[in-house]
């Protein structure tokens, strides 16, 4: 098991670059890394954390000390530890799981036509370098 949170993300998608974006600068407790589903470190990850099932580049993984959280109530869990208003949103645990998660899998579905995608694989500037797991190379500015 990993002793920390970490947030697997697209990192060729723009929506999921814009998320984790928002997550750095609301997450004044540095509760959560983050590491692109593409790196190796990310199998690496999961692995260690008796995650077996296939990745599958839609759906933005939570790797936690009790486990590992998918689609909707990885999203939800993430924005509950979040400051300002995000918390808010956390009112999408009203919803049953069978719900949330096909909204989110139809947004996982459409989040490149939509919002497009990186040719280059994204990854937070030098000020986020501490919050990032992985084996690419941290952009510059």
């Amino acid at each position: 098991m990993v002793k920390e949170s970490i947030i697997l993300y697209d990192g060729h998608c723009m929506l999921c670059s814009s998320f984790v974006q928002y997550v750095l600068r609301h997450d004044d407790r540095m509760f959560f890394r983050f590491c692109p589903i593409q790196s190796n470190k990310a199998n690496d990850l999961l692995n260690k954390a008796g995650y077996t099932d296939p990745v599958d580049l839609t759906t933005m993984l939570l790797i936690t000390p009790t486990g590992v959280q998918t689609e909707s109530t990885a999203s939800l869990t993430i924005l509950c530890r979040l400051k300002g208003l995000s918390p808010l949103l956390g009112l999408g645990w009203l919803l049953p799981a069978i719900a949330r998660d096909a909204i989110y899998r139809l947004v996982a579905r459409n989040r490149i036509r939509v919002f497009g995608a990186r040719t280059e694989c994204f990854l937070p500037d030098a000020t986020w370098s501490d919050r990032l797991i992985t084996d690419l190379t941290v952009n510059s500015g």
